[in-house]
């Protein structure tokens, strides 16, 4: 009895120390060079590479529906060129080192990555220097970037295809409900064209400044030789700007009637999406969130996967910069079952909303979500997009926040008050229809008058070129 015991109580000593070992915060270092850069640094010591990232506070939400592609072509004008390497040098040359470059833009933020060896983070960060600073804008690269962003965007130059396809993916225009009345609302889709290179330098201006701007360094690199040789470059234009103060995007829906589109000629099914309002990662309350989107989750595949079998794939998942988040409940159905799953789908929310999430689930959930934060194989990158996603806290707070202290400290009642005080009593539903017969050939009809208007005048044109 006694060994027993003395058994339990070194297995909870056990678990005390284990729960403390892992619960410690991501350790950063942090500085701010004169001219406001602020530079986080975090070392790996098993890792062969670096990944160097600037994130510059400037998104899409930055800018109004018909201009918000213009930091998206600045990302990309950026990378293309610099006043030190040619058309696409600069990403030859990480490449040619066995290294990677990214850059991507968000909603609230774009940020730019190079990932290469250690030994060679020297040129890396030359290299992201003159990204950044060395900035070449052009007529001929604004022209290079506009069609590379058409291509991501799915989107044209030609007026006419973009007249026809100008409404967003539904599940965008779900999201842009959730932030009514912002930058975010757009009920039409977003262009490159029509952007000129004043537009590109004013903006860049505006947002390219080292005070508006945060250097990330995560892998083996020790921070005392992080010495002023590397960061000297950095620390250009010391006559401080001051960072200008931005329009602060929060979740308000205005409207919660459901949204329906019409989806191609190949589609059949019926894609089921309800949406929910988050705040960012930033907030501290991110864990609560997922954990509300994991319990959502799973209630929806339980239901209608393994009990009816009536969908595919449902899932829900919490999706989340810095400051904005939401929460995206999806599935694909048939349309017969249509309103028996979009019925369920409010019926598994409404009961959420009452009655929150039973106390055996949340901590059910908390050691799973601990175990996947703790499990996860993490790359370099990785790391960098969980410090960019605290940087804000970082700077004021001077350390990572503990992401599973972050976990443990859920409780159901916490749980309870964020779904009373932050989530709506209605969701947003968006649904994508595929085309009935009737809107199938009012569609073709409409393709053949276009064909048609099209068509016309180059017949003239042959006719004319022939009798002469």
């Amino acid at each position: 009895m006694n060994g027993r015991l003395l058994s339990i109580i070194v297995s909870g000593l056990l678990g005390l120390y284990c729960s403390a070992a892992t619960s410690e915060a991501l350790p950063v270092n942090q500085q701010q060079l004169d001219n406001g850069l602020h530079i986080i640094h975090h070392y790996r010591p098993y890792a062969d590479t670096v990944t160097l990232q600037m994130v510059v506070e400037v998104g899409l939400a930055d800018f109004q529906c018909d201009r918000q592609q213009i930091p998206h072509i600045l990302e990309h004008m950026l990378l293309s060129k610099t006043q030190r390497f040619p058309e696409g040098a600069a990403r030859k040359t990480i490449k040619d080192l066995g290294g990677t470059t990214r850059g991507y833009t968000k909603s609230e933020y774009t940020h730019f990555s190079v990932t290469l060896h250690s030994d060679l983070v020297s040129t890396g960060l030359d290299i992201l220097h003159s990204i950044i600073f060395e900035a070449d804008l052009s007529s001929s690269t604004l022209h290079k970037s506009i069609t590379a962003v058409h291509s991501e965007l799915g989107t044209s130059d030609n007026p006419l295809k973009n007249l026809i396809n100008d409404t967003p993916a539904v599940v965008d225009l779900g999201i842009a409900r959730l932030y009514a009345n912002s930058n975010l609302d757009c009920t039409t889709q977003s262009s490159p064209e029509n952007t000129s290179l004043s537009d590109i330098e004013s903006a860049y201006t505006r947002f390219y400044h080292p005070s508006n701007m945060t250097l990330i360094i995560v892998g083996n690199l020790h921070w005392e030789d992080l010495t002023q040789h590397y960061l000297t470059p950095f620390n250009v234009n010391t006559s401080r700007v001051e960072t200008e103060s931005r329009i602060i995007i929060t979740p308000h829906t205005i409207d919660a009637s459901p949204i329906i589109e019409n989806d191609t000629f190949s589609e059949s099914k019926v894609h089921v999406n309800l949406l929910l309002p988050a705040s960012g990662k930033s907030s501290g309350k991110g864990s609560s969130y997922a954990l509300i989107s994991d319990f959502l989750g799973e209630k929806l595949f339980y239901d209608l996967r393994s009990g009816l079998g009536i969908v595919y794939s449902p899932r829900a998942k919490y999706i989340a910069g810095s400051d904005l988040g939401h929460i995206h409940a999806t599935t694909e159905t048939t349309p017969e079952w249509e309103s028996t799953v979009t019925q369920r789908f409010l019926n598994h929310y409404n009961t959420l909303y009452v009655e929150g999430i039973p106390a055996q689930d949340v901590a059910r959930l908390k050691r799973k979500a601990i175990l996947r934060y703790e499990s996860k194989e993490r790359k370099n990158i990785d790391i960098a997009q969980q410090i960019r996603h605290h940087r804000r806290n970082v700077k004021s707070q001077g350390a990572m926040p503990d992401i599973v202290a972050e976990i443990e400290s859920i409780t159901p009642s916490s749980i309870r008050q964020l779904i009373q005080t932050q989530l709506p009593a209605h969701p947003i539903l968006a649904t994508l229809h595929p085309l009935n017969n009737h809107q199938l050939f009012f569609r073709i009809l409409l393709i053949i008058a276009i064909s048609a208007l099209i068509a016309l005048p180059l017949l003239r044109r042959a006719r004319k070129n022939s009798a002469v």
